[in-house]
C-alpha cells in the first residue's frame, strides 16, 4: 500500500461521513502533515465551521467519534 493510497482512503471515508451527515459539495483536501513524516491533514474541519456554526475543534471531534465507529458486519 502505498502513502497516496493511504490518503485516497481517508479521503474516502472523509466523505462517507460527509455522506451520513447530508453534507454535500464540501471541496476539502487530504494531504501529507510534514513530507516524510506520515502525518496527514484535512482541511475539512475549517471549511465547515461557518456552514455548521461550530467551531473546527467540534467538528474535528465528531468526524473523529463518526470516522472511529467500528463497522458492523452481518455474517
Amino acid at each position: 500500500m502505498t502513502f497516496q493510497s493511504i490518503l485516497d482512503e481517508i479521503q474516502n471515508n472523509l466523505n462517507k461521513v460527509l455522506s451520513e451527515m447530508s453534507i454535500a459539495d464540501v471541496n476539502f483536501s487530504v494531504e501529507p502533515a510534514k513530507p516524510g513524516f506520515g502525518d496527514v491533514s484535512s482541511n475539512i474541519a475549517f471549511l465547515l465551521a461557518k456552514q455548521l456554526k461550530k467551531s473546527p475543534k467540534d467538528i474535528a471531534e465528531l468526524f473523529s467519534e463518526s470516522y472511529n465507529r467500528p463497522l458492523i458486519l452481518w455474517l
